[in-house]
């Protein structure tokens, strides 16, 4: 997959921000777009599957070994976070379809992740937290 920033003159600075977890960034980021390049760079951002693709679980650090969970987790946390900048915080009628399309696919695979975690490791607080924020935009 091409880096964000080859199609997207915008990329690059998505990246950044949803790398140093700077919501506010990334929803002025997609704020600018239309609803078509929010879910291609989204999509680039993010990356089409849950392993190897996208962006670093952390910025900047190698990673030691993570457990499955904790990995599923982080994933899942980037997914909810992209997904909510993808909706924006406009009131639900000045949000478009193809935003809730996209906010309830990245939420949908978040709460994928979250139903494995939460069942190996039912006292997972930080899984259970994600789930909410998936419940609320899946109703």
């Amino acid at each position: 997959m091409s880096a964000p920033g080859t199609a997207f003159p915008d990329g690059d600075l998505l990246r950044a921000a949803v790398v140093a977890r700077d919501w506010s960034a990334v929803g002025g980021l997609f704020a600018r777009l239309d609803v078509p390049n929010r879910i291609r760079l989204a999509r680039a951002v993010v990356g089409e599957d849950d392993a190897g693709g996208g962006l670093p679980v952390e910025a900047g650090e190698d990673q030691p070994s993570l457990s499955p969970v904790t990995e599923s987790v982080r994933r899942a946390e980037r997914l909810v976070n992209v997904g909510w900048a993808v909706r924006t915080a406009a009131r639900a009628k000045q949000v478009g379809r193809e935003q809730f399309a996209l906010l309830h696919a990245f939420l949908g695979r978040a709460e994928r992740l979250l139903i494995d975690a939460t069942a190996r490791e039912p006292g997972n607080v930080e899984a259970w937290r994600l789930r909410q924020a998936t419940a609320m935009g899946l109703g």
